[in-house]
Parts: C-alpha cells; sequence; structure tokens
C-alpha cells in the first residue's frame, strides 16, 4: 500500500497539496524541469521523468475537470503531487479524487498494463493510437500505457474510499537514476552509473 504520511525527506524536490488549476499544473511542471537537472545529469532519463510527470499530472488535472469534485467540499478537490530522487529511482506520487464509478475501469486499465511485457505494451499503446474511439476524454487508458513504457518498474496504486461516490486514488510511479552519487558512511560520495 503507498504510504503518504512521511514528508520529511532529504531528497524531496516537490510536494505540493492544494486546488490545482491549469496555470498551476504548467508552473510545476516548468518547476521541476529545472529542479531535475540538479539531481540527473543524463538527458535520457530527464525526458523520460519530464514525460511521465506531464502525463500525471495532466491525469491528476483530468480528473477534476470532469466536474464531479463539486459534489465534495472545497477541501477535497485538493490533489498532491510529491516527487522525490532516491538512491536508485525517481518517485512521483498523486492522489486525487475520483468518482466511485471509475475505480474498477481504472483498476481493470492498470492491472491489465502491469501484467504485458514491454513488446506486448508497445502493441497495445500501438492498437489504443490507431482506434478511433479513443476521444479527448477517453485516454486514461493511453496515459497509463505511455507512463509505463518508459519505466521499468509496475505501476503502483490504490483507492480509499471516501464516501458512497468519490474514492481517493493515490498513484505512484519510480522511473530509473541514470549516474547519481550514494552517500558511504555519511561522508564519502561515489559517483556510479546504474544505466
Amino acid at each position: 500500500m503507498i504510504q503518504y504520511q512521511n514528508i520529511h525527506d532529504n531528497n524531496l524536490i516537490l510536494m505540493y497539496k492544494g486546488i490545482l488549476t491549469f496555470d498551476l499544473l504548467s508552473a510545476i511542471i516548468g518547476s521541476v524541469e529545472r529542479r531535475i537537472n540538479e539531481f540527473e545529469t543524463e538527458r535520457r532519463v530527464q525526458k523520460k521523468f519530464y514525460s511521465i510527470l506531464t502525463e500525471c499530472i495532466q491525469n491528476v488535472y483530468y480528473h477534476l475537470e470532469d466536474g464531479t469534485e463539486k459534489e465534495l467540499p472545497i477541501e477535497s478537490e485538493s490533489v498532491l503531487v510529491m516527487i522525490s530522487a532516491k538512491p536508485k529511482y525517481y518517485k512521483i506520487k498523486t492522489s486525487n479524487h475520483i468518482p466511485n464509478t471509475n475505480v474498477k475501469p481504472l483498476i481493470e486499465k492498470i492491472e491489465q498494463i502491469n501484467n504485458l511485457n514491454k513488446e506486448e505494451l508497445k502493441e497495445l499503446y500501438k492498437e489504443a493510437l490507431s482506434n478511433d474511439s479513443f476521444s479527448s476524454k477517453n485516454t486514461a487508458g493511453i496515459g497509463l500505457m505511455e507512463i509505463a513504457r518508459k519505466t521499468d518498474y509496475k505501476l503502483e496504486y490504490n483507492f480509499e474510499k471516501i464516501n458512497e461516490t468519490h474514492s481517493s486514488f493515490n498513484f505512484e510511479i519510480k522511473l530509473a537514476r541514470g549516474q547519481q552519487d550514494i552517500t558511504i558512511d555519511g561522508t564519502e560520495k561515489v559517483h556510479k552509473s546504474i544505466a
């Protein structure tokens, strides 16, 4: 289960909890793009990170746009975005409210993606892109596939029921770091590549 309680993390790149607007969405993405350059020297990893982050935040914003949040108190419209740099990977966590009617289809999409190997995922992605039934309001599956294609880790998630109409969707993605400094015994730093 994904835990969000511990925010005391020396490698925290960004944490935001609040209402997400389009302008704020753009500002968060821009700010993190600049910060990731301080942590990551490999351009390939930077590009993957930026792409995954953009998909994650757009996914959160998409759920706020559908108007269902109006049924909940204003504080429930807030989202959580937490990004940290661990020794071997970057971690992006998001949390937002979704209608309970969307929980089962979302679980099915994520589990389908998690059960595919890279080649199968590539084929499903191509098929989804060529399928005319995917509209601008029905692209969550494509976004999840795009994220999964860029990471070597499984997509992690859980749902917490809020009330009869909504649940909290907690989502976590890991992306392997390229080069990093690892502290040994709190003093010596060794530059290591894990790519």
